[in-house]
């Protein structure tokens, strides 16, 4: 079974789809109802202080479209930047009044074995 981090899909500034891993290895999507800005701040800080190896307190990865112009000329895909934020940066980040429209995605932060500074590679 494949096993992912709990991921949020984001669209006009709005979370559109939580996908996750059920306990029994199954990747589930969460309802709609439940996918808000309030409880991905909730369940991903919870999330963050379960781990006693994260001792910096990183909750989330956040990633952004790059030119803030695209959000007006309909982005479709391109060139992202990814974000490692602690708690209290993903509180701040997930708040209503905030503008939200250049997040793509929103993923829990999950420490690698190597380190902070792994890098992935794919061949």
């Amino acid at each position: 079974s494949l096993r992912i981090a709990d991921t949020v899909l984001f669209s006009d500034g709005r979370p559109v789809k939580w996908l996750f891993t059920a306990k029994d290895g199954r990747v589930m999507k969460r309802n709609r109802e439940r996918t808000t800005l309030a409880n991905l701040r909730d369940h991903l800080t919870s999330l963050a202080a379960q781990d006693p190896s994260n001792v910096q307190g990183y909750a989330a990865v956040v990633r952004q479209k790059v030119d803030a112009g695209a959000v007006m000329q309909g982005w479709a895909g391109g060139e992202t930047s990814s974000h490692i934020l602690d708690a209290d940066r993903l509180k701040s980040l997930l708040t209503d009044s905030n503008d939200l429209s250049s997040v793509v995605s929103l993923q829990a932060y999950v420490r690698s074995k190597g380190g902070t500074g792994t890098s992935f590679r794919c061949d």
